[in-house]
C-alpha cells in the first residue's frame, strides 16, 4: 500500500529529455579547432625530431568522441574526411596516428570531478568482461571468459565517479577499500562512506574514525553482533557503537545514515555498461586502464552537463 505521508518528487520530463538530447553538444564544439595553431606552436617548441602535426585537444576531442559513440579509430578517420569537405582547415589524419595518439594521450582524470568538498561517497565494485566473445566459444571449446574488476568511488548526489581501480577477477573487494579511502582523502573533503557488506571489517571502521568520516557499511549476516562483544578488543570499539545500532535499530540506523543511498553506485555502474558496454577494446592491461579512465572521464562530464540543463 502506498504511503501518502511520503513527498513526491516532482520531475520536469520536458527539461529532462531536453538535456538528455543535448549531451552531444558537449564534445561537438570548436575549441580544438580555435586552439590548434596555438597550442601546436607550444608542443613543438622544443620538441626533437618530427614535429607534431595535430594538438593534444584536437586528439583529446577524438578520444572523447570515441568513447561516447563507440567508434573504431578507423570510423573516426572517416568522419574527419567527410568533415575536411565542409572545413578545409581541417587537417586529414589516419587510423593509426589517431590509435596511436589516443593511447599516448595524458588524460587527467580528476580534472572531470566538480564537485569535491562535503561528500557522500558510495564504494561498490563490478566485472568487464576482457574479450567479446560469444556463449557459444565457451560452450564449444570451453573457454573459461575472464574479467577485470572495476572498483568505483561515487559521488552519491552527483553521480561523479571520483576514484577508480581496476583489479584482477580473485581480488576481493575489501583489500581496495582503504587504499581509495587514502587516495579520496587526499583529494576531497569526504563526509560519510556507503558500503555493502562486502566490506564489513573492522580496520574499516576504524580508518574512517580516524579521518573523522562517519561509516555507513553493513554488517554481514554471519557476523557477531552481541552488543557486549568483544568488551576488552579496543580494535573493535567502532564497529561495535554500530553493530548495536543495526542489530536493535535496523530502520533507524538506515534512516540516520541515509544508507539507501548506496544503490547510487549500482545505478552508475549499469548506466556505466549501458553507455560504454561490458568489455574493453585494449588488449594490455596499461592500455586498459586508460580505458577505462577515458569512459570515466566522459562519464562525469554527461553528469554534470545534465546537473546544469536541470538547474537551467
Amino acid at each position: 500500500m502506498k504511503n501518502e505521508n511520503l513527498p513526491v518528487r516532482e520531475r520536469d520530463w520536458k527539461s529532462y529529455n531536453a538535456a538528455l538530447v543535448s549531451r552531444a553538444e558537449v564534445f561537438l564544439d570548436s575549441k580544438s579547432l580555435k586552439d590548434w595553431g596555438r597550442e601546436l606552436r607550444r608542443m613543438n617548441r622544443h620538441k626533437e625530431g618530427r614535429k607534431f602535426l595535430f594538438p593534444a585537444c584536437f586528439i583529446k576531442y577524438l578520444a572523447l568522441l570515441q568513447v561516447y559513440l563507440g567508434a573504431s579509430c578507423r570510423a573516426l578517420e572517416s568522419l574527419i574526411a567527410f568533415l575536411q569537405k565542409y572545413v578545409p582547415s581541417l587537417v586529414k589524419i589516419d587510423h593509426s596516428t589517431i590509435h596511436r595518439r589516443i593511447v599516448s594521450l595524458g588524460l587527467n582524470f580528476d580534472k572531470s570531478v566538480r564537485h569535491k568538498k562535503n561528500l557522500v561517497v558510495s564504494i561498490d565494485s563490478s566485472g568487464l568482461k576482457v574479450h567479446n566473445r560469444g556463449e557459444w566459444i565457451r560452450h564449444k571449446h570451453r573457454v573459461r571468459r575472464g574479467y577485470l574488476k572495476i572498483h568505483f568511488a561515487v559521488n552519491a548526489k552527483t553521480r561523479e565517479i571520483l576514484e577508480l581501480e581496476s583489479t584482477k577477477e580473485e581480488v576481493h573487494d575489501n583489500r581496495r577499500f582503504r587504499p581509495m579511502i587514502r587516495k579520496l582523502r587526499k583529494k576531497y573533503t569526504l563526509r560519510k562512506v556507503l558500503a555493502d557488506a562486502a566490506y564489513d571489517d573492522h580496520r574499516n571502521f576504524n580508518l574512517l574514525d580516524r579521518f573523522k568520516i562517519i561509516p555507513a557499511i553493513k554488517l554481514k549476516r554471519n557476523s557477531r553482533r552481541h552488543p557486549y562483544w568483544p568488551v576488552r578488543d579496543k580494535n573493535h570499539r567502532v564497529r561495535r557503537k554500530y553493530a548495536v545500532l543495526m542489530r536493535n535499530h535496523y530502520g533507524e540506523w538506515k534512516r540516520r545514515l541515509g544508507y539507501g543511498k548506496r544503490w547510487i553506485s549500482e545505478i552508475v555502474f549499469s548506466s556505466f555498461k549501458a553507455n560504454f558496454g561490458e568489455y574493453f577494446h585494449a588488449r594490455l592491461m596499461e592500455n586498459i586502464v586508460k580505458e577505462i579512465e577515458r569512459k570515466a572521464y566522459v562519464h562525469n562530464v554527461l553528469a554534470n552537463h545534465l546537473i546544469r540543463c536541470q538547474k537551467m
